[in-house]
């Protein structure tokens, strides 16, 4: 939900991922803000 999102509280804007929700991200390959390879 939202509130790990709010947690992490990434540097840049993610209005669009937000949209897009982290379930658009496989589990194989997280996001860089969930502590992700980068």
């Amino acid at each position: 939900g939202s509130d790990q999102i709010r947690h992490r509280r990434p540097p840049e804007p993610l209005d669009a991922v937000e949209r897009a929700g982290i379930d658009s991200f496989p589990a194989s390959d997280p996001p860089p803000w969930l502590g992700g390879h980068r």
